[in-house]
Formats: structure tokens, C-alpha cells, sequence
């Protein structure tokens, strides 16, 4: 299976939940995605992943990627994502990635899937992909956990992004200079 494979890997961190939605053969995951890390190390020698796709929201049939949602704080780290996981993507797969340093949405395909690339300022991505899709508490209410990312895939995929479809190449030469995020009180 998918996810268990790559939870034990090291791939998959700050684990939310992962288990099989109510449609059989759909599976979710909700945690952090690793891009970067000790994964060829024994677990008790491993470090924290240097880089990861924060916050991911994930949908599979247990071997192939159906929706991908997250935040880097570079958006050039989705292509090393998709390098790593070339297996896993498809022209089935959606991707909602929000990225600091992305000035307007974009639209990029890599790997046959679509992306659709958001600019982020450092919220919840399940809360920003709630906004963005209009689903309000209501739409969720009596969904389990793992139906709830399903409804989530479903509605991204009939939504209009209203995004520039852009080539790679294009996507980073449009990428702006993040804003700093100001913090106030105790670190």
C-alpha cells in the first residue's frame, strides 16, 4: 500500500491520519510529505526531512496519486517532487500546491499530471483549499475525516482555477520574492 510504504520509508511525516476512505480502493492521507531526508538510514539514525511538502492532502488508489495538495516555501521543489515520485503521477493527477513564492495562480503540467500552483501566505492549507473550493462547514458536516479529503478532490477537480497555464520554465521565471512574515509574541 501507498501510504504505508511511504510512511515507513520517512517519507511521510507529523502524520494527521491515513486510512481508506469509505469508496473501496480510495485512500487519504493528511501530514507532511518529505522530500528531502535520510530515508536509506536505519530509522534510529534518521534525521527530521530538510524539505518537505507541508501540510499535504493526498488521494490514491493505493499505487497511483488522484489529487496532491501542500505548501513549499519554493515552488522549485515541486519538481523535485515529481522526479522523486515520477511512479506515482499520472494524467489523472491533480495537484492544488500553494507556494510563497508564487505571485498569481498558474496552471503546469509535469509528469502528464496538472498543477495548479497558488500563491500562500502562511495558513492552513486545509482551510485555504476549503475557501477556495467554497465548501462551507455544512458540505462537510457528517463526512468522516477521510470522506471529507475526498469531497475535497472531487470538487477541486470541477473547479475553474482561473489560472494561467504556464511551461515550467515560465512558472520560474514568474516567481516573485516572498514577502517576510512578521511573528509577534514568544517563538
Amino acid at each position: 500500500m501507498l501510504f504505508d510504504d511511504y510512511a515507513k520509508s520517512g517519507r511521510l511525516s507529523n502524520l494527521n491520519f491515513a486510512a481508506p476512505a469509505s469508496k473501496e480502493g480510495q485512500f487519504v492521507y493528511r501530514g507532511d510529505w518529505a522530500i528531502r531526508g535520510d530515508f536509506d538510514k536505519p530509522l534510529r539514525d534518521r534525521r527530521p526531512p530538510s524539505e518537505t511538502l507541508t501540510q499535504a492532502v493526498a488521494v490514491s488508489d493505493g499505487e497511483k496519486l488522484f489529487f496532491l495538495s501542500g505548501a513549499f516555501t519554493e515552488i522549485e521543489l515541486l519538481k523535485e517532487l515529481t522526479e522523486i515520485d515520477a511512479e506515482l503521477i499520472n494524467e489523472n493527477t491533480l495537484g492544488v500546491i500553494f507556494a510563497r513564492d508564487i505571485g498569481t495562480p498558474q496552471t503546469v503540467i509535469i509528469g502528464g499530471a496538472t498543477f495548479q500552483l497558488l500563491p500562500y501566505a502562511d495558513t492552513m492549507v486545509w482551510n485555504e483549499l476549503l475557501d477556495l473550493l467554497y465548501l462551507e462547514k455544512e458540505d462537510l458536516k457528517g463526512l468522516s475525516r477521510e470522506d471529507k479529503v475526498i469531497l475535497v478532490w472531487e470538487t477541486a477537480k470541477k473547479h475553474n482555477f482561473k489560472s494561467t497555464e504556464l511551461t515550467w520554465e515560465q512558472v520560474l521565471e514568474s516567481r516573485i520574492e516572498p514577502e517576510a512574515i512578521d511573528r509577534v509574541g514568544a517563538i
